[in-house]
């Protein structure tokens, strides 16, 4: 068949080689993957039909999770697809029974795998307590718009690290697949990342990862993960996995591994992201002494060659971007914000240090604890995490999810440690992989692909460490019956997840062609389909609000400005950003001349965010309007001491707002 359509197509002046060589390749691997079902199927071994499943489905996980999106077909493209790709690979892969339920029950025997089971067991059971104790239960269950992670997806983590784990254990030979499938998807990545920092882009447009002007633009390669410190921590994983798979292959894989490797650091180097260097050095380090590689002057002289040529891109007109980016960390050695909204994130679990306030709860909660500092030198900032792992895990999960966390990380580097002696190559990689990700975690947050990758090193860890395992026995069948149900929940979440997300996307497209009939069809059916009800309310108040403007017919724009006070009153119940929610549902209100209703919920605003001064700004010019001269004035001062001087309309306002004043 497909000589066939090369002899056609070259004949018809359309004949590529590439896509000759291409089109072989496919058809070759798809021949050679049916015969291996049929075989296996025929034969009446579904068992092993089963096995051999699960051999693609572990290494698809590695390879979609990090590189799957889908901009204008989702309107989060970034994340939901990855997330409803790693559901429905997970819900097949607790299908495939017996590929991982007998490596469960090995691993059950006294060792790391013991202390990883009931880890995993002990973190799924206090993460589903602290979502259903949490002070907003529906965003700890479902989680935010931006990564996600709330209880559910926590647990189905969870079950993926003891999943892979237990195949692992029981098909050792699937390794090598999993480290071949994270080198080659580590390079298509990279040269992604690499081709963006050099201002070539066919998916994204580049404005949205370039900042400043003139010398001081920069360039921050978000990837295919949509901000630049998530791609370089998975380039960070990345880089570890290819030194696996070069230290224990020796054909063309091994070569593979040294590019993905290579491609990753160049790229990861590239987004400019401090994190993942710090990780990436202290990973290098230890491996680096474990391995202890003779330094002979020959291997000196090749590895000149890299920091030559390294040192003359970035002194190069091509090094611009990266050398703005020095003098903007030069300019941030603390990284911004991070001192203080680390300090203010204490006080937070401090507040609440045994529950915690629920998973993905920060966002909603910690604007009650930003300190007045913090308010003066970022006031109109949004924190979203406190970009550091270990203190997101206090405030969403208290100090003992803290303690869980630490001892899961504690197992896996000492099962890492401990596979050193079995294979120094898969070994030595993971545990300078895991120390490099805890690192790196320490000035970043975590997302759904790098907490799957965490679980992958720990899978590895624990599969590749020395235990007592017990001779395979047949495995008992009633555990196939949880893990069905635990694959038809996440089955159902991810089509409902991604169904909502599409609906989202073509309300998105119908509103920018001005068919706002259809595009609140499409949202009330997207309210539908979300697992969680919500469905980006804030986002699609702003658009139909910002559309209601630019209506020039007085009853078309009323209509529309209803539509956006439906999605505003949902957002004030269902947003992690309830004080942007209240505050737009303020302007909406505002349009409509309720000035009451502005009042109230600038209050509420004010109320839920004590230290961001726009809501205080707003009040006082509603207050002065009304003659309220007195709580005009009080109102100003508090905005124009929250705003620090950063906007000089703050300052202004309470100067008018004084001369109104009686003398």
């Amino acid at each position: 068949m497909t000589q066939r359509f090369a002899e056609e197509a070259e004949a018809s002046g359309t004949f590529c080689p590439t896509r000759r060589g291409i089109s072989l390749c496919c058809e070759g691997f798809i021949v050679k993957t049916w015969g291996k079902l049929r075989k296996v199927w025929y034969t009446g071994d579904q068992s092993g039909l089963l096995c051999q499943v699960m051999k693609y489905l572990l290494p698809a996980v590695v390879v979609l999770v990090p590189l799957l999106i889908a901009p204008g077909l989702t309107l989060h493209y970034d994340v939901i697809p990855r997330l409803a790709a790693f559901e429905l690979l997970l819900a097949g892969m607790l299908l495939c029974w017996p590929a991982w339920i007998p490596g469960v029950r090995r691993l059950a025997r006294p060792g790391y795998g013991r202390g990883m089971l009931g880890l995993s067991a002990a973190a799924a059971i206090w993460i589903v307590s602290c979502a259903a104790t949490s002070t907003d239960r529906n965003l700890s269950v479902y989680g935010s718009v931006w990564r996600a992670l709330g209880a559910l997806t926590w647990v189905s983590l969870i079950a993926f690290a003891v999943v892979a784990a237990g195949a692992l254990v029981e098909a050792p030979g699937l390794t090598r697949p999993v480290l071949r499938a994270a080198a080659a998807s580590g390079i298509i990545g990279a040269v992604y990342g690499i081709l963006q920092y050099f201002g070539f882009d066919p998916f994204l447009p580049a404005s949205a990862y370039h900042a400043g002007e003139g010398v001081f633009r920069i360039v921050r390669s978000p990837g295919t993960l949509g901000q630049a410190d998530y791609f370089a921590l998975w380039l960070v994983s990345v880089f570890f996995l290819a030194f696996a798979l070069a230290r224990t292959e020796t054909d063309r894989w091994r070569w593979v591994g040294y590019t993905s490797q290579t491609l990753a650091a160049i790229a990861i180097v590239l987004s400019g992201t401090r994190a993942a260097l710090a990780g990436l050095a202290a990973g290098a380090i230890v491996v680096a002494m474990l391995i202890r590689p003779r330094i002979a002057p020959r291997r000196l002289a090749a590895a000149a060659l890299p920091v030559a040529a390294a040192i003359a891109f970035i002194v190069s007109p091509a090094g611009a971007a990266l050398r703005a980016r020095v003098h903007w960390s030069l300019d941030e050695p603390a990284g911004g914000a991070r001192l203080l909204l680390w300090r203010d994130s204490l006080r937070m679990i401090a507040a609440r240090p045994v529950q915690g306030f629920g998973p993905e709860s920060y966002s909603s909660e910690f604007p009650r604890f930003a300190s007045m500092a913090l308010a003066r030198a970022y006031p109109d900032w949004y924190h979203e995490s406190p970009h550091n792992a270990l203190l997101d895990a206090g405030t969403s999960t208290g100090l003992p999810g803290v303690a869980l966390a630490l001892a899961l990380a504690g197992l896996g580097l000492a099962a890492a440690w401990s596979a050193i002696r079995v294979s120094p190559g898969i070994g030595g990689a993971v545990f300078g992989g895991l120390l490099a990700q805890f690192v790196s975690l320490q000035f970043a947050s975590l997302t759904v692909s790098g907490a799957v990758f965490l679980a992958l090193f720990a899978a590895l860890a624990v599969s590749t460490a020395p235990a007592r395992l017990e001779e395979r026995t047949p495995w008992p069948r009633w555990m196939a019956i949880p893990a069905t149900a635990a694959a038809i929940l996440f089955a159902v979440y991810a089509v409902r997840l991604l169904g909502a997300d599409v609906l989202l996307e073509r309300f998105d497209q119908a509103l920018s062609q001005q068919r706002t009939a259809t595009a609140m069809s499409w949202y009330q059916r997207a309210e539908r389909w979300s697992p969680s009800g919500a469905a980006s309310d804030l986002y699609c108040s702003r658009r139909l609000l910002s559309e209601s403007i630019r209506t020039p017919r007085l009853q078309d724009r009323l209509e529309i400005w209803h539509y956006a006070a439906v999605a505003g009153g949902n957002a004030v119940r269902y947003s992690e950003d309830r004080q942007n929610a209240w505050y737009n549902l303020a302007i909406i209100s505002a349009t409509e001349g309720d000035s009451r209703n502005v009042e109230r919920c600038l209050r509420e605003a004010a109320a839920v965010s004590p230290r961001w001064f726009k809501p205080h700004w707003m009040l006082s010019r509603l207050l002065r309007m009304e003659g309220r001269i007195a709580e005009a004035q009080a109102e100003a001062a508090v905005a124009l001491a929250l705003d620090a001087g950063h906007d000089p309309e703050v300052g202004q306002s309470l100067a008018q707002t004084a001369a109104l004043a009686p003398r």
